[in-house]
């Protein structure tokens, strides 16, 4: 008498487990066994139904969470939505280790990751005249594709892009498009004039498989068909996460056109897709 007795975990409910940073996860074997605490920023939600989402977490490592529910379940119980989770929190939660196509990954289909906490995030703040492009995006009535041979115009706000050799899968469940192909491919991004003087361009990379990509390049012209490119910058350290390309100081003006071009090689693994992107920010100077 004189309180609640605490409910006895079920049999399958995990008691142990270990804290680990994305990277450390990632360097784990896959087994169903070992369960592990993680805490990260929501980067891209990409089906709010199962709880499939990318987090990011203080190192700058990317990770891919296939199913989480709102408690422990021991399977996926389409909880996630009731969480009220967004783009941008800080979520902690726990999980297996698991792996698809040779990608890490938390949760599973057997057994989803399951939800301890979370803190509101904060909007990122960017200057004025700052474009953002995410997905779909506001021609997505238009603009569906499903293959990686295809040309297509994107749009958000008053700017369109040309999105080259990108597949977007008809927006059939991806907030995200994909390039890189089985054979070599070089895909791309191209703006139309943007009316900001712009600092950097900043990729949203959810999954990229960097061996096989030769490079990714901003280039940045005087025209739209880019014959006359003032500016050509290579990325470096090319990983999941945000890669953030700067444009040379004395590059910098108004009225400029803006290409991301994503040289890729033959897929390693003999798969299409190897490169994910949920966001572009043409982030103008301040």
């Amino acid at each position: 008498e004189g309180g609640d007795t605490p409910p006895t975990p079920g049999p399958d409910e995990p008691t142990t487990w270990t804290e680990v940073t994305v990277k450390e996860f990632i360097a784990k074997p896959v087994n169903t066994t070992d369960w592990y605490q993680l805490t990260g920023t929501i980067t891209n939600i990409a089906k709010a139904d199962y709880g499939n989402f990318y987090i990011q977490d203080a190192a700058g490592d990317q990770l891919y969470v296939y199913g989480m529910t709102s408690k422990w379940v021991g399977s996926n119980d389409k909880s996630f939505a009731s969480i009220g989770l967004a783009v941008g929190d800080i979520v902690t939660f726990r999980t297996l280790r698991d792996e698809y196509n040779g990608e890490p990954q938390a949760g599973g289909s057997t057994i989803p990751a399951y939800y301890i906490s979370h803190e509101k995030g904060k909007p990122t703040e960017y200057p004025e005249g700052t474009v953002i492009l995410t997905f779909p995006d506001e021609n997505k009535a238009s603009n569906q594709v499903n293959g990686y041979d295809e040309v297509w115009t994107a749009k958000a706000g008053a700017n369109s892009f040309t999105m080259v050799q990108f597949n977007n899968y008809k927006w059939n469940g991806w907030s995200y498009v994909r390039c890189g192909r089985k054979t070599a491919s070089v895909a791309s991004i191209s703006s139309d004039a943007i009316a900001a003087k712009l600092d950097k361009v900043i990729v949203n990379l959810d999954t990229v498989t960097a061996s096989d990509v030769n490079s990714i390049t901003l280039n940045v012209a005087s025209d739209a068909g880019f014959s006359n490119i003032v500016a050509s910058v290579p990325a470096s350290g090319i990983k999941a996460g945000e890669l953030a390309i700067q444009v040379p100081a004395d590059k910098q003006a108004a009225g400029l056109y803006y290409q991301v071009e994503f040289d890729c090689k033959a897929s390693s693994a003999s798969k299409n897709g190897f490169v994910q992107v949920s966001k572009f920010v043409f982030v103008a100077a301040e």
